[in-house]
Order: C-alpha cells, then sequence, then structure tokens
C-alpha cells in the first residue's frame, strides 16, 4: 500500500512548470525538435496523428506515427498548461483543456491551429475528458469543486453536474459506447458515479476498495465491462456495467501505482502505466491477469492505442517523452522527444470507407462485373471488400472488382461492405475518452440488379 501523501501528490502534478510565455524567458522551451530514436515506431494499418498535452508548456506536441517523429507544436493562448486531450470522432477537432483556467482550446487538426477557447466555470483543476461517441458532447471533470461540466461541441454552450455527497475529488471520466452513460472515478471517496448523460443526474455510486484511490477509467467496445486504474491500491477494478457492480480487483505487482488505461480496439487487451515503477502493464481482458510488463520512460501517465491496434504511446511526465509500443511485441520501439511534462494523449480515429458500387450486368450464366473502383477511404487503404450477391454467395477480395455469374435470372439485392485497412467498417469502435474507429453505414453499398435471361 501506498502513503496518501504520495498517491495524490504524484496524481496533482508536482512536475507542473510555468506556463510558455515565463518558461521562454527562461530560455526552457529549447528540448528538443522531436527526433525519434533509432529505433522507428511500429507501422500501423493507416496514418494516425497523436496529440499530446504538455502541461509544463503552452505547447501541444504532434506525433505522426507512419514516421514516428514529432512533427509539430501547437502554441495555445498564453499562461497556457494543456492538460488533457481528447478528439472528435471525425478527427477534425482537438478539444484542449488548459490547467489552472480550465479553458477548452478548439484546435482545427488540418491546419493545427486554435479557432476557438471556451471557458469551463468553476474549473480550476481538470483533470479528465472524453468527448462522446456522438461528438456531440465533452465531459470534463474538475476535482477541486467535485463537478463535471457538460460542453456541447456544436454551441460551446456548457452545464455543471454537481457530483453527490460533498467533494469525493473526482478525476476520471469514461463514456459507454452507446452514449448513454457517463462513469467518474472520485480518488477521494473511492468510489464512481454513474450519470444518465440523458437527464445529466447521478443514477448510481459504486463503492470501490476502501482507500483505493480511483483514477482513469476506460470501457470495452462492446460497452460490458469498465476498468478502474486504483493507485493506491496497486489494483484495478472491474465494472459490469449492466449491475454497476464491481466484478474482480486484479492485482498488479507489488508497489505498482496504476494511473492511466487504454483498451485496444478489438477490447482483448488493457495497457495501464504504472507510474512509480516506469513501467506500462498489459492485461488480458479475457483472464484478468497481467500478462507482460513493459519498460518505459520516467513517470509514464497516460496511454492511447492507434485504430489499427498496433501501437500504444505512453506519455512519460518527467522524461519529457512518448514511448511507442508495438502491441504485437509488447516492447518499446521508439522513443520521442516532446515538450515538458506531457500527460495527455489522444489518437485521430480511423474513418470508414466510403462505399460506391458499379455493376455492369450479364444474362444468366455469365460474368457479371462489380466495381469498387469509386469508392473512397480518408487514411490508408480499402483492405477489403465483402461482396453479398443476393443469392446466397459470398466473396472477400483485396481489389475493388469481381465478376460473378448467376444461375438464373431475376432480381438480386447485391451488397458491398468495405474495411479500411485501420480496421474501420460499419462499426464505430469507442472505449471511453475518444472513437477509435469511426464506422458507420457509409462502409455499406447495396444496389438492386436484374439479370435476364441467357439467350439460346
Amino acid at each position: 500500500m501506498h502513503g496518501i501523501g504520495r498517491a495524490r501528490e504524484s496524481r496533482f502534478r508536482p512536475w507542473a512548470r510555468p506556463a510558455a510565455a515565463a518558461l521562454a524567458a527562461a530560455g526552457l522551451l529549447a528540448w528538443p525538435p522531436g527526433q525519434a530514436s533509432s529505433a522507428q515506431a511500429a507501422p500501423g494499418g493507416s496514418p494516425s496523428i497523436a496529440y499530446v498535452a504538455n502541461v509544463g508548456s503552452g505547447l501541444v506536441s504532434v506525433i505522426d506515427s507512419t514516421t514516428g517523429t514529432a512533427t509539430a507544436t501547437i502554441p495555445l493562448p498564453a499562461d497556457s498548461a494543456p492538460n488533457l486531450v481528447a478528439l472528435s470522432p471525425s478527427g477534425s477537432t482537438a478539444y484542449v483543456v488548459k490547467s489552472g483556467s480550465g479553458a477548452v482550446s478548439v484546435i482545427h487538426t488540418t491546419t493545427n491551429k486554435v479557432i476557438a477557447t471556451i471557458p469551463l466555470p468553476g474549473n480550476r483543476e481538470p483533470t479528465a475528458i472524453a468527448v462522446t461517441p456522438s461528438g456531440t458532447t465533452a465531459y470534463v471533470v474538475d476535482s477541486l469543486s467535485g463537478t463535471v461540466s457538460v460542453m456541447s461541441t456544436t454551441t460551446g454552450k456548457v452545464s455543471t453536474i454537481t457530483l453527490p455527497g460533498g467533494n469525493g475529488e473526482p478525476v476520471g471520466v469514461a463514456v459507454t459506447p452507446n452514449g448513454a452513460t457517463a462513469y467518474v472515478t472520485n480518488i477521494g471517496a473511492s468510489t464512481v458515479s454513474v450519470i444518465n448523460t440523458a437527464t445529466s443526474k447521478v443514477t448510481a455510486t459504486i463503492p470501490l476498495p476502501a482507500d483505493s484511490y480511483p483514477e482513469f477509467i476506460a470501457v470495452t467496445p462492446s460497452g460490458a465491462t469498465a476498468y478502474v486504474t486504483n493507485s493506491d491500491a496497486s489494483t484495478v477494478s472491474v465494472i459490469h456495467t449492466a449491475t454497476n457492480k464491481v466484478t474482480a480487483n486484479i492485482s498488479l505487482p507489488y508497489e505498482s501505482e496504476p494511473f492511466g488505461i487504454a483498451v485496444t480496439p478489438d477490447g482483448a487487451t488493457a495497457y495501464v502505466t504504472d507510474f512509480y515503477d516506469d513501467t506500462v502493464l498489459v492485461i488480458s481482458t479475457a483472464t484478468n491477469a497481467v500478462t507482460a510488463t513493459i519498460p518505459v520512460g520516467m513517470q509514464p501517465y497516460d496511454v492511447a492505442v492507434t485504430p489499427d491496434g498496433a501501437i500504444a504511446y505512453v506519455t512519460n511526465v518527467n522524461s519529457n517523452t512518448v514511448s511507442v509500443i508495438s502491441t504485437a511485441t509488447n516492447t518499446v520501439t521508439a522513443t520521442i522527444p516532446v515538450g515538458p511534462n506531457p500527460e495527455d494523449v489522444a489518437v485521430t480515429p480511423d474513418q470508414a470507407p466510403v462505399a460506391r458500387l458499379a455493376v455492369t450486368a450479364a444474362p444468366a450464366r455469365h460474368a457479371t462485373a462489380f466495381s469498387a473502383a469509386g469508392s473512397t477511404v480518408e487514411y490508408g487503404i480499402i483492405a477489403s471488400y465483402r461482396w453479398t450477391f443476393g443469392d446466397g454467395t459470398s466473396r472477400t477480395t483485396t481489389t475493388p472488382r469481381v465478376a460473378h455469374a448467376y444461375a438464373k435470372p431475376g432480381c438480386y439485392i447485391v451488397t458491398l461492405t468495405e474495411t479500411s485497412s485501420g480496421g474501420t467498417s460499419t462499426t464505430r469502435v469507442y472505449t471511453g475518452q475518444t472513437v477509435s474507429r469511426n464506422g458507420g453505414p457509409q462502409a455499406r453499398a447495396t444496389i438492386t440488379i436484374t439479370i435476364k435471361p441467357a439467350s439460346s
């Protein structure tokens, strides 16, 4: 068991430094310009961009997964200390929360420019942000006031949810994949508050082990399970979301101090940062057991996984770096210098292909030609085409053209379903804070064709 003082002291950022102007005047912003180590980042199935909030400066670092380097830094308004970041499902907008002021800077990710600043009344110690799967709302937790700010991403209007039972010091938030429920961890009360997002009312309070000091929370893509890191108990609590009951407490190695947690897009693995031991712990969600321990930088804080599941990015607060983990080998493949004291990290969501289907019909027993050559995808390539021909047969190809002969004349409903190289198709994948794969109906195209009798 850790002491209360150490757990709380580390949680509320003793590493926080003066804002950008003061650092620049002191000559402390001249860190290395974002060159990766000799080891390269593991290649993903589609390009993705990681946004890193550096609380020790007024800057957000931008990391390109294809090059494994920090390719840009985004300056925020003066006296900003960015510590939280989440992205819209489209990936077009990043929401960065600033410690101390509690304002949200809205960044256009194409230009990497701040396009708006939204104040969050009463927020002076923001500790977590989650954007709903629909992208219409952002939830920001404030530990000092014991509140959750509910921000409309379309209007910028903000309302406030005051958590019941006094200030239990809320610090983490996750939203379920259906968008119906928000879970908020309360570090001081060792509880989790359950919020109905439709009514903004707290509907339940989930007790965790006494003096566990819950930190971050993530949910599985199915929405059936939530995982909570307990910094002072060296455990991860497993919550069954249908009953809002703790079903297990996963024991971590002795003296662990778990902070950040991210679930892979396939739901099979959870990555947990161990702030005290400078490692990342790998948990199998099937067995609820630690399967690997990965050494990273000093005081790892947050973790995010790329949409294809190939890479986990880990922020190292006191190394001023981001560790790049290959999830295939569970080893660090690169270490990327970023800004002072990086905290939060979020990765742009992969986008579904836009399927377009063209058909050149032929008579029965002759080859009808199908083409998806007009389809488009924003990131990577279209990795697979699933053709359902309407006569009880189907086929999957990696190329956009296929031929099929119908045995009999008639009308047939043909469906094409496409999947990107990032694994995105018709299903949206979400694990609590930022959409991972923004799937949807645009990945599917349907057409009805008439097959005429073959000429005699």
